[in-house]
């Protein structure tokens, strides 16, 4: 198996595909046995990075992969990215005294805390890039060929469903 597997892209240029890529989140995690907890968590974390790159950004791209890491264990990795104005100090945002312009400033900090890997890399004026990660349960056996068969069928048989 190759160490980046991807899954599914989805893009986000208009407010119902921030549904959209949720549901394919809530789908790819319930697939790949994650607890409801996490699941949750999963969905939320997108939720508030994909809203943000709406907001911010007029739009961006969700893409789902598998990534191996050591000890033989794999990732759940989802990237989201934009084109929008970049964050000038991505410190001070993700800081606990941060208030954004438009709320609390809580998207980003929150998501941050409800996965076990957060990457944010901003250039001011070229976009944003967050790189959140979710470790696969140990009882669940590794994501293979076999499962990207079955996984890429299941989404494909949920991608009539309206997310609304």
């Amino acid at each position: 198996m190759r160490a980046n597997v991807p899954l599914l892209t989805v893009a986000i240029r208009r407010e119902n595909d921030i549904l959209l890529a949720r549901q394919r989140a809530r789908q790819i995690s319930q697939f790949l046995g994650f607890s409801g907890g996490d699941v949750a968590r999963i969905t939320t974390a997108l939720s508030e990075v994909a809203r943000n790159a709406f907001e911010y950004a007029a739009g961006g791209s969700a893409t789902f992969a598998i990534e191996e890491r050591a000890l033989d264990r794999q990732d759940l990795v989802i990237r989201v990215a934009d084109d929008g104005p970049g964050i000038a100090d991505t410190r001070a945002v993700l800081s606990p005294d941060f208030k954004s312009r438009t709320g609390l400033g809580i998207g980003i900090k929150g998501s941050r805390a409800l996965m076990d890997r957060f990457e944010i890399t901003s250039v001011p004026g070229h976009g944003t890039t967050v790189v959140m990660a979710k470790r696969l349960p140990w009882s669940v056996s590794k994501f293979d060929a076999a499962e990207m068969a079955r996984l890429t069928a299941e989404l494909a048989r949920a991608g009539d469903a309206t997310p609304l």
